[in-house]
């Protein structure tokens, strides 16, 4: 800890953070390349509802499910993780990845499982967020995007001040919608199918 070295590589652990909200903002980029193509491409037509989560869940679940089980035997055999109702109750929420939902739940079995409940949580926000663009455009698109990590925090300050209820906050896929949003807004000012103003292309 006393080493100049120790305080450098704590400093980048901290950024850390800035790196997962990059994370989101490619994948709304990914996520709606294949629309936006399609707006351009003749012969390129976007997925339906039910094509993209075929394809998600043929190329995610297989090695998610495969590294949940293995770091489940690892808490097991570490005595971290007990077979009673509460690591039940977290193992159920982990297959379906909603373990962002309950604070109890959210740092188990792996720290960064977080971001990929999350992630999954955002492709259903997708089609929510693609109806919103077609029919309103892209002003009311980035209104829901803030009104709902807006929301989110103020409903938790709500449930905490009132009730004593904590829920997640920073690791709720409608506090981060708004940034996944933007990386769907990248990908149509890269097709050109809508120009960004000067502020966003200056440093």
């Amino acid at each position: 800890r006393s080493l100049w070295w120790g305080d450098a590589f704590d400093d980048a652990m901290f950024l850390g953070k800035y790196g997962v909200w990059l994370f989101f903002v490619i994948s709304g980029f990914c996520i709606h390349l294949q629309w936006a193509r399609a707006q351009v491409q003749p012969g390129t037509r976007p997925l339906t509802f039910g094509e993209f989560w075929r394809k998600r869940i043929r190329r995610l679940y297989p090695p998610y499910l495969a590294t949940l089980a293995f770091y489940i035997a690892l808490r097991i055999s570490q005595g971290v993780l007990q077979l009673d109702g509460l690591s039940a109750w977290q193992v159920f929420l982990h297959l379906f990845m909603l373990q962002n939902l309950d604070p109890r739940a959210i740092s188990t079995m792996n720290n960064v499982y977080w971001t990929l409940a999350v992630e999954e949580q955002l492709y259903l926000l997708y089609f929510v967020f693609l109806a919103i663009r077609r029919r309103w455009g892209w002003g009311a698109a980035l209104a829901a995007g803030v009104a709902a990590r807006v929301g989110w925090f103020a409903l938790a300050m709500l449930l905490h001040r009132v009730w004593n209820l904590d829920i997640v906050v920073s690791q709720a896929a409608m506090v981060q919608w708004i940034i996944w949003i933007l990386g769907a807004l990248s990908v149509e000012a890269a097709f050109g199918l809508i120009t960004l103003p000067a502020v966003m292309k200056s440093l």
